[in-house]
């Protein structure tokens, strides 16, 4: 019997005001700065990894105790930019554009990080991160796929511009999986100074 979630839940709708709180506070205990101050649509927060030993498709070894840089989207940022676009909403198009650019200011900020040796995060968007040049990998955990899973489809449910009850469905579909990139990968794609 499983302690977390069952597989694809999405949290209860009168639940999902709780999300946009729980994303700050996290964001403050994670110490997830903004790229830039303006429109950035993703954060960072550079720690020590802890986790099973990754090995990346360059050839770069992750093992716990390697210093990665996590990826974070700015929820609260993203929506704004969705009810400011024509359309109420951002096309997958948008999004990757938006991810080129902060990568490449992101490469820009890694070219004095030597110490750091990868880019992590966790998405249910696993397809449009894929096309910025991430390996996608699966949790190591049920449990911890479950409980993040949960999570992550409630921020999309809170944030989305077509509000709740129409993603739903959609949400549960997705499945949160663990993306990576090694810094030397991160630098000879975007560290020429644009997209």
């Amino acid at each position: 019997m499983s302690a977390g979630p069952r597989e694809g839940a999405s949290p209860p709708h009168w639940m999902l005001w709780l999300w946009p709180l729980l994303d700050r506070l996290l964001a403050r205990l994670l110490r997830i700065k903004p790229l830039d101050e303006t429109d950035s649509i993703m954060g960072t927060s550079i720690h020590h990894y802890r986790g099973q030993l990754r090995v990346l498709r360059d050839g770069t070894i992750i093992r716990s105790g390697a210093m990665i840089c996590e990826i974070h989207i700015l929820n609260g940022r993203l929506a704004r930019l969705a009810l400011e676009s024509p359309q109420g909403e951002i096309t997958p198009w948008e999004l990757a554009a938006w991810g080129a650019r902060d990568l490449t200011i992101l490469a820009g900020m890694m070219k004095q990080a030597s110490e750091v040796e990868a880019l992590s995060g966790t998405t249910l968007l696993d397809s449009v991160v894929k096309r910025q040049g991430f390996a996608v990998m699966d949790m190591p955990s049920k449990l911890l796929r479950e409980v993040v899973g949960f999570y992550l489809r409630g921020l999309m449910q809170a944030y989305h511009s077509r509000g709740a009850r129409r993603t739903e469905r959609k949400a549960r579909s997705l499945v949160p999986k663990e993306i990576w990139m090694s810094r030397k990968e991160l630098l000879a794609r975007y560290g020429s100074g644009s997209p």
